[in-house]
Formats: C-alpha cells, sequence, structure tokens
C-alpha cells in the first residue's frame, strides 16, 4: 500500500469527538477544578463569565473569583463526595 493509500484509508476511519471542542461548543460555563480548587479548564462561555481569558484563568483559585459564602462551594463539596458534577 503506498503512502497515499494509507493515508486515505486512515481518513476514512472514524475518530472519536474531541472533548475540548464539544465543551468549547456549549452554551454554559464550564470549569473543571483540582482537587484544590484551581481552575485546570474553562470553556469560552467561562471566559465570558469571569470576564478573563483562560490563560489567566487557568491555575487560579475558585475563592478567588468567587464569594467564600457563595452556595457554589457547596455544590462542589457534594459533587466530590458523590463522585459527579454540578450541573
Amino acid at each position: 500500500m503506498t503512502s497515499a493509500a494509507a493515508t486515505l484509508e486512515r481518513l476514512d476511519q472514524p475518530r472519536p469527538p474531541d472533548p475540548t471542542a464539544l465543551l468549547g461548543a456549549l452554551p454554559y460555563a464550564i470549569v473543571v477544578l483540582a482537587d484544590d480548587d484551581a481552575i485546570r479548564y474553562v470553556n469560552p462561555a467561562a471566559e465570558q463569565f469571569f470576564g478573563h481569558g483562560a490563560v489567566y484563568l487557568r491555575g487560579l483559585s475558585l475563592n478567588a473569583l468567587i464569594p467564600p459564602d457563595s452556595p457554589l462551594f457547596s455544590l462542589v463539596r457534594q459533587a466530590r463526595e458523590a463522585g459527579a458534577s454540578v450541573i
């Protein structure tokens, strides 16, 4: 099989969807947190919500963006205990 034929054969193979592209296309703010509440990923809707780009937000603690008495922290704790997501 020639190199060109091998390339065409690979192009015909279905590829799994890119999760980053899928999350980036959602109109809802998506934030992925580390165990220490540091932001690991934000989609464009979350960038718009927080008013900062992903480069600025990545590594920042959620505590720096949300007031400590926010019910969001309770939801995050519940999600971690249940091994689920906050929706």
